[in-house]
């Protein structure tokens, strides 16, 4: 638990208009030890905690911070909570905005709670979509918030909204403010602290995850080629090759094939692999593809929520599961079976047997 007698001294002999010296002199102490108390280095002797609420003239629980104490825990706890829901079926879309409203009407002052409440606004968790609602928040948190994640946050959700409004200058004023790289830049930098201290297993650490990150970012600008169908910029060979490099990448990285966290976005990939081979008639390999993908979105659901990787290339990284139910995963899966593609396989007994083994 988090104790915030530190700051509260710090803030009381300020408003008080007394120096360290004074605040010792007074408590019988060395100028050092409110120092160290007020850096958070110690606390003061419990004894002595009635004499400093005395001085200050406040209780002994505002000296402490209990109600912040509790305030604490409970934002915590919408957090944790926020986390925990997923967005991956239309009740959780709107248990997730009931939360982010409660939250934010309970701790309106809250930067942790604000963010959340700007994610719920403009993820979709709130239908409609309130642009001035949602854009005050975001200029709230760029006028007030010197937390660089947050107005990072912020800034991208102006973009969309621009976007949204078919507002391009906008955008671009606003691409303009964004760092270059930031989480790149800054794992760069947690990579080069561990190396230069000498901390082999941090760097090692360190390394690994920088290369997950642009795995992640490589296969994610892959997929947007293979998903060209917008342009038709590639013909629906070309997209093939495309996908098959892709997956080709991922089993280079994971030659184990222990895909831990890609294992949901394979079931995706192979998925839509699937289609795309349906599309051109060509029933074989759809069926191929077609069976990897659920069997993939199947051991997805069932991994556990937490183990390590063993791939040489990422074996000090830990899998964190995300955390949605099998039937979260499986109701998701079905819902892109509906696609109007299938129709011509709906009927054929390998489609029938495939399916069936979402029934877990």
């Amino acid at each position: 638990m988090k104790l915030f007698i530190a700051e509260n001294i710090k803030k009381f002999r300020k408003e008080k208009g007394i120096t360290q010296e004074a605040l010792a002199d007074f408590m019988g102490v060395t100028f050092q030890s409110v120092s160290k108390w007020e850096c958070g280095m110690t606390y003061p002797d419990l004894e002595l905690i009635p004499s400093l609420a005395n001085f200050f003239g406040v209780t002994m629980d505002e000296l402490i911070g209990s109600d912040k104490i509790k305030n604490e825990e409970l934002i915590n706890d919408y957090l944790d909570e926020y986390d925990r829901l997923e967005h991956l079926t239309p009740q959780l879309y709107i248990e997730k905005n009931i939360l982010a409203e409660k939250a934010y009407k309970e701790f309106p002052y809250d930067w942790r709670i604000i963010n959340m409440y700007r994610n719920s606004l403009f993820c979709g968790y709130t239908e409609p979509f309130q642009p001035e609602k949602a854009r005050h928040i975001c200029e709230m948190i760029l006028e007030s918030c010197n937390i660089d994640e947050y107005r990072y946050y912020a800034i991208h959700s102006l973009i969309y909204a621009a976007h949204l409004e078919k507002n391009e200058e906008e955008m671009e004023e606003l691409i303009s403010r964004l760092p270059n790289d930031i989480y790149i830049l800054q794992s760069e930098m947690r990579e080069d602290y561990a190396f230069r201290e000498n901390k082999a297993e941090k760097f090692m650490l360190q390394t690994q995850k920088n290369l997950m990150t642009y795995l992640e970012y490589a296969f994610g600008k892959m997929m947007n080629l293979f998903e060209d169908w917008r342009n038709n910029l590639y013909t629906l060979e070309q997209r093939i090759v495309i996908c098959n490099k892709a997956l080709a990448m991922i089993d280079l990285f994971f030659e184990d094939g222990n895909y831990g966290l890609w294992t949901h976005d394979i079931a995706i990939v192979e998925e839509s692999f699937a289609r795309e081979y349906f599309r051109l008639n060509d029933i074989e390999n759809g069926f191929v593809h077609f069976e990897k993908a659920v069997e993939c979105c199947v051991k997805s659901a069932k991994k556990p929520e937490r183990f390590q990787y063993t791939s040489l290339c990422f074996d000090r990284v830990v899998y964190e599961k995300p955390k949605h139910t099998i039937e979260d995963s499986v109701e998701m899966y079905l819902g892109r079976l509906g696609h109007p593609v299938y129709d011509r396989v709906r009927d054929d007994e390998r489609f029938k047997r495939i399916i069936s083994l979402l029934n877990v």
